[in-house]
């Protein structure tokens, strides 16, 4: 039986980390050997990891950690010879030079978003950084290797040949026991609270929520509402932004602590420039919460205009006002939004990843 190696560039809050981690869980649970590969600069886990995982750190010695890292995964996956799985395009490269090299498995692609729009295009990054990791993006995109796309707007769009598993809403946060909100009632006598979750990298939209929370504390039409804003994230420089704005800022970390949010939320705003799949929009939708979202790609899979959610014609600010003040002045209308919202979210379980997952690797390692 082969081993399965998971390679991954640090450990993060991401989304992608987390369905990373989902998969070497379950697994290796399954039975299958399963070690998480990754530097030794990168800090802790931030998800849970099961016990049946092996972590294995790959040292680093110069200045130029991230080029060595490159370089040490591609010796150690020539050596191993284990099935090989990421998410990032960067590590693609020296898991298929090493596959090619000592004629084993292709590496397995998981594509989670449009890499060159949101990780590079849309990154804080210096002008030579942002070249040499498009030449890497277009060096990835040449090299043979299974793909498992997150959603089917990613596979239609790819356009390449590969097997959809869609992601999945923890089961913590998916729970039969959510109460549909009576919005008429809220809407009467609030508070109203609209939420957003992510960083400040430029494709998670911060500065737009931002000035959202501005322009809705200064609308006339909601003088009668008591609205509130509050946002979740792992962004430690955020308090400093935040301090003087209308804004509270929670850090969950856990997933009791993630649903808590969502329930403390009525209205959700995924702004996203882009999105693989968009999973916190999702998890929204699980604690019926009204979304309101940019067209970001792959939310295509799941949100409908009018029926479980609001998708923006624009991505501005204006837009988003507008569409507010229109869902809390018509607070009656829109029940069957956060109704629809939560039967939405109920379809994308654990259970149905699981499945798919251990399907897809049972076939491929034996």
């Amino acid at each position: 039986m082969k081993k399965l190696e998971i390679s991954i560039e640090e450990f993060n809050s991401s989304g992608g980390l987390r369905i990373l981690t989902a998969i070497s869980n379950l697994v290796a649970d399954g039975g299958i050997d399963v070690s998480i590969i990754y530097p030794d600069f990168s800090p802790a886990p931030f998800f849970p990891i099961n016990s049946k995982v092996r972590l294995v750190p790959i040292k680093t010695h110069s200045p130029f950690g991230r080029l060595e890292f490159l370089i040490r995964l591609l010796i150690h996956q020539a050596s191993s010879r284990s099935l090989s799985l990421t998410s990032s395009y960067r590590l693609l490269i020296p898991l298929s030079i090493a596959g090619f090299l000592t004629h084993t498995s292709r590496p397995i692609f998981l594509i989670q978003g449009l890499d060159l729009k949101s990780l590079i295009r849309l990154a804080s990054t210096a002008c030579f950084n942002k070249l040499i990791n498009v030449i890497l993006y277009f060096i990835s995109q040449k090299l043979p290797c299974e793909r498992i796309y997150v959603s089917n707007y990613l596979a239609s769009f790819c356009g390449r040949p590969g097997t959809v598993i869609q992601n999945f809403i923890s089961p913590r946060l998916l729970s039969e026991s959510t109460t549909y909100r009576d919005w008429f009632k809220k809407s009467k006598f609030g508070p109203i609270r609209i939420g957003w979750i992510g960083n400040q990298t430029a494709n998670k939209g911060f500065d737009l929520f931002f000035e959202i929370s501005k322009l809705l504390d200064l609308s006339e039409s909601l003088r009668s509402h008591n609205v509130e804003f509050v946002c979740a994230s792992q962004d430690r420089n955020l308090g400093s932004v935040l301090a003087t704005s209308k804004i509270n800022l929670t850090r969950p970390t856990s997933d009791d602590e993630l649903k808590k949010f969502y329930e403390h939320c009525d209205i959700f705003l995924s702004l996203s420039v882009s999105e693989g799949f968009s999973l916190p929009t999702l998890e929204a939708m699980a604690a019926g919460c009204i979304v309101l979202t940019t067209n970001s790609g792959g939310i295509s899979d799941f949100a409908i205009d009018g029926v479980n959610s609001f998708v923006m014609t624009s991505r501005s600010a204006r837009c988003a006002v507008d569409c507010i003040e229109n869902i809390l002045n018509n607070a009656d209308n829109i029940q069957n939004i956060s109704h629809a919202a939560i039967r939405t979210a109920r379809r994308f379980t654990f259970d149905e990843f699981s499945r798919n997952y251990l399907s897809y690797f049972m076939k491929r390692v034996h």
